[in-house]
């Protein structure tokens, strides 16, 4: 027997087992939490491999798949396009990063619950309804000695003037628009210099 097979047999029998943790499943529910006024909630999902075509979703309703993550190159993702009336976003559903987040390592999988609601997205390992989707921190940085005064907006907040020394920073938290219309913008002072622009 060569030297490449026997490692090959010890590889496939330590991993091959169906049962073996590393092959947890995951299961994606997307659920409608929005109003089925004007339209309900259509949504279709993909991945590189798979296209599970569109589905109307009434209130409360769910579309759920299932699927074994990549393990070895880690790459899985699934994203969605939905359509809410006139209104549209995309975005993935499931990537490594939100797999962190929606659930635990077990034998059994996990469950991913996405939710869509008429003010954000959101996600959790368990009730769809326990946790936020994903929240955005903006961090602003002076990396520069003259203090800068940056002054940071969106179409419905004002964060006032705040004057950065070296190595400060100003932050804020805030749940991004359902449709993917979240604008923040930050005009900067420093010294006799200033620019605008989105943040």
């Amino acid at each position: 027997m060569s030297r490449f097979f026997l490692p090959l047999l010890i590889m496939v029998f330590c991993f091959g087992h169906a049962s073996s943790s590393i092959f947890y499943k995951v299961t994606v529910h997307i659920i409608s939490a929005v109003p089925d006024q004007p339209t309900p909630l259509t949504v279709r999902c993909q991945s590189k491999d798979d296209d599970f075509g569109n589905h109307t979703l009434y209130y409360r309703q769910e579309f759920l798949w299932r699927f074994v993550p990549d393990f070895f190159l880690g790459r899985t993702v699934f994203f969605c396009h939905f359509y809410w009336g006139s209104k549209q976003n995309i975005f993935d559903v499931y990537n490594d990063r939100i797999g962190l987040v929606c659930g635990q390592f077990s034998d059994s999988g996990h469950n991913c619950y996405v939710e869509a609601r008429s003010d954000a997205f959101y996600i959790s390992r368990g009730h769809a309804s326990s946790s936020i989707f994903y929240k955005v921190t903006v961090h602003i940085i002076s990396a520069v000695s003259n203090q800068p005064t940056p002054l940071c907006q969106s179409k419905d907040d004002d964060f006032g003037n705040h004057t950065l020394y070296k190595s400060q920073e100003f932050v804020w938290r805030f749940v991004p628009d359902f449709f993917g219309r979240t604008v923040y913008f930050c005009h900067f002072y420093w010294g006799s210099k200033q620019r605008v622009f989105d943040v």
